[in-house]
């Protein structure tokens, strides 16, 4: 019997009843950036409503953030709880099985010139952070869910290098990411099949269809 995973990333205040209407899986998978400003008015009147509405057309849904979710990052216990009391994972950095599968969740991304971001470490380059960061993905995962690509997959210029290393290293079945509006698609490497489910085009607008995967 097949297991369907939905998944999207960067959904940036768009209606979330709109983009998946008609969908219905085991399992919804959202890669963060939920919003566009990053504020707490966007988060309560436009994202937790659409999230409540979607909610009974999953079996389960896990989740992490990106840098355009400031609000959430500044009240990530209010944030959690609130998303645990409608039956949402978030996932920061930590691990969870849902329905027998090892699911690793994490929201940082490289550094952009940009202080008011969530979720950057303090420098690019910064190796013993992002070593740091990325040395907590064990081995073993059924899917690794973050918010930023691996350099050079789905990433175009950008991606995370320390990232990528440590994908090497730990070989999840499964790699799903977002961030790079313009990298929508899949690339399937000898250990790991790589997604970018990305939904926006660059002005934040939905273009990219919803991603599903049966395993």
């Amino acid at each position: 019997m097949s297991y369907k995973i939905t998944m999207s990333s960067d959904t940036h205040c768009n209606s979330l009843v709109k983009l998946f209407d008609g969908w219905s899986s085991q399992l919804l998978l959202l890669g963060g950036d939920f919003l566009c400003a990053g504020t707490a008015k966007e988060w309560y009147g436009k994202v937790i409503p659409e999230l409540i509405a979607i909610r009974g057309q999953f079996g389960r849904i896990a989740c992490t953030f990106g840098n355009h979710d400031v609000y959430c990052q500044n009240s990530e216990n209010l944030v959690r709880q609130e998303l645990s009391e409608i039956g949402i994972d978030l996932l920061i950095d930590q691990e969870i099985t849902i329905d027998g599968l090892r699911i690793y969740g994490s929201p940082w991304i490289p550094f952009i010139n940009n202080s008011g971001w969530a979720y950057m470490h303090p420098e690019l380059w910064d190796e013993e952070a992002y070593i740091r960061t990325w040395s907590k993905v064990p081995k073993g995962l059924d899917i690794l869910l973050t918010h930023t690509p691996a350099e050079g997959i789905l990433a175009g210029p950008w991606g995370d290098p320390f990232l990528g290393e440590r994908i090497m290293e730990v070989k999840p079945k499964y790699h799903v990411a977002g961030h790079i509006h313009s990298q929508h698609g899949s690339f399937h490497t000898i250990h790991t099949k790589r997604y970018n489910v990305a939904i926006c085009d660059e002005a934040n607008r939905p273009f990219w269809p919803v991603s599903e995967i049966e395993i």
